[in-house]
């Protein structure tokens, strides 16, 4: 079976959403001797809902965009969204202009 890129992102897509309606979660560590890429100044985008949660989506050479939710009233939620705000502030300012 030949995919085309296009066919390729689609099943990424198909299988993190699989994955990630499973009860067995992604281990909380990362495991030695873990491979991975890396992509270097990833392109982002941020949105701020009206109740304050922050959504940060990155995007990754392999994965496409993969999006990330900072829920204010969680638990540690506001250090999260402040800890959140800064990092998305600190890429930016690496950006190249």
């Amino acid at each position: 079976m030949l995919l085309s890129p296009q066919g390729i992102s689609e099943l990424i897509e198909e299988l993190a959403n699989v994955r990630a309606s499973m009860t067995v979660e992604q281990p909380t560590g990362i495991a030695p001797g873990w491979r991975f890429v890396i992509t270097k100044t990833p392109i982002m985008a941020t949105q701020k809902h009206a109740n304050g949660d922050r959504l940060l989506i990155l995007r990754h050479n392999g994965h496409g965009w993969v999006p990330f939710t900072f829920y204010v009233h969680a638990e540690h939620g506001h250090r999260a969204v402040r800890h959140a705000d800064a990092e998305v502030i600190r890429l930016k300012a690496q950006e190249p202009s």
